[in-house]
């Protein structure tokens, strides 16, 4: 395991852990907007330390296609100016694109077959018409669905690789990818249910629990990606 030899992802590691520790305790004692940059704070630290691991060993990696992971961790840092930065529906537009560009840059770096893409189309095209009926379809709420499907077809195919490749990158990612999946489905649900209920505070919590982890483990992966344990120094 990477960490157990480099003392930056050690480091990054013990920074997110505190991170995230402090995202819990500013949920129950700090205001919405102050736990807010608590929130950013693990995403400010994760695009640090990818753009670390992108300049001292991605401009030179042998397989340059890993660094789509890059590209969407990069993204995937303004998506949370707009959806935890900022936060609040006048938002949710902006950062939902964003969020599509990031599932679409996995996408490609997954290489899903045509099975799977069928399938994200058909998930997405069933997604809009309940949504129809049940008078929910907004341009902003179609990009939120697009997203779940995006991610939903992405952890599908990131376990695919895993099960044909067995490496531990290739776990990191579908785990990562998982994570993220549950903290996209908690902040669908926290924004559908009503506000102050029990279920909707239970969702709001769930949602960092989930995507701080995903996406530790997403920079992880990169990182095993171009750097492999048994040749780091």
């Amino acid at each position: 395991m990477l960490w157990k030899q480099r003392k930056d992802i050690r480091a990054y590691l013990l920074i997110e852990a505190l991170i995230f520790v402090a995202i819990k305790v500013a949920q129950y004692t700090l205001t919405r907007n102050e736990t807010r940059f608590v929130m950013y704070s693990a995403i400010v630290v994760n695009t640090i330390m990818a753009l670390h691991l992108f300049t001292r060993y991605g401009k030179a990696a042998p397989d340059k296609h890993d660094n789509l992971i890059f590209c969407a961790l990069m993204v995937n840092c303004v998506a949370d100016i707009f959806l935890t930065l900022i936060g609040g529906p006048t938002v949710f537009l902006p950062g939902f694109a964003c969020f599509c560009t990031v599932e679409a840059i996995y996408a490609v770096y997954l290489r899903p077959d045509g099975r799977n893409l069928i399938l994200r189309a058909a998930a997405f095209v069933a997604s809009l018409v309940f949504a129809y009926c049940i008078h929910l379809l907004t341009l902003t709420n179609a990009l939120g669905l697009l997203n779940l499907t995006l991610i939903g077809g992405n952890a599908i195919c990131a376990w695919l690789a895993w099960r044909r490749e067995r490496t531990f990158p290739a776990l990191l990612f579908a785990v990562g990818l998982t994570s993220f999946l549950i903290g996209d489905i908690s902040v669908a649900l926290e924004i559908m249910l009503p506000a102050g209920t029990l279920a909707q505070r239970l969702f709001t919590l769930a949602v960092w629990t989930f995507y701080t982890p995903a996406q530790v483990l997403i920079v992880l992966t990169y990182a095993e990606r171009l750097c492999p344990s048994k040749t780091a120094a």
